[in-house]
Parts: C-alpha cells; sequence; structure tokens
C-alpha cells in the first residue's frame, strides 16, 4: 500500500472519529462525514487525485469549526500541497 493511501485513510478515519455524532442538517441528515468525504472527492476530481495533501484538507477542512476557520484550514493545506490553489475550481475566486 502507497504511504499516500496510508495518509488519505488516516485522515478520513480522524475526521470520521471527530464528526462522529454530527449530522448535515435537512431531512436525510447523514453523517456528516458525508460531506467531508465529498469535498475530497471533489477536489480528486479538480486534481486527478495526484496531490494526498490537498485531499487530505478536504478530509480535514472542519475540524476548527465554523465555515471562515474551515476555509483558512483548507487555503493552508492548498500552500502545502503541490497543486496551484487557482486550479481548484471551489476556491479560484481567491486568486
Amino acid at each position: 500500500m502507497s504511504t499516500d493511501l496510508v495518509k488519505l485513510a488516516r485522515a478520513a478515519d480522524y475526521a470520521a472519529r471527530q464528526h462522529i455524532a454530527q449530522r448535515r442538517k435537512g431531512e436525510q441528515a447523514e453523517p456528516y462525514v458525508n460531506h467531508l468525504i465529498e469535498v475530497a472527492a471533489l477536489l480528486a476530481e479538480a486534481t486527478a487525485g495526484e496531490d494526498v495533501v490537498l485531499l487530505m484538507g478536504g478530509l480535514l477542512h472542519d475540524l476548527t469549526g465554523g465555515y471562515r476557520v474551515g476555509l483558512v484550514v483548507a487555503v493552508a493545506f492548498v500552500a502545502l500541497a503541490s497543486t496551484p490553489f487557482w486550479t481548484v475550481p471551489a476556491l479560484r475566486h481567491f486568486r
């Protein structure tokens, strides 16, 4: 198993454990971790899955709570990642 896959799995596990009691708003009230996985999947599609640090950022972006802080965390992961942030559709307006 590749080191990147292990890192991604650990980030997903940690995010799931931190959000275990949270549910999404709405009728379905699905587990909150679904949102984190969706964000990571969108980032993977946008970057062809070539930047594991960016994908980890997608999984961990809500750990600190609040939209603004979560956005700062996500942008910090992008800064550490090798993917230029303007190539990620959700972050293009920060260019």
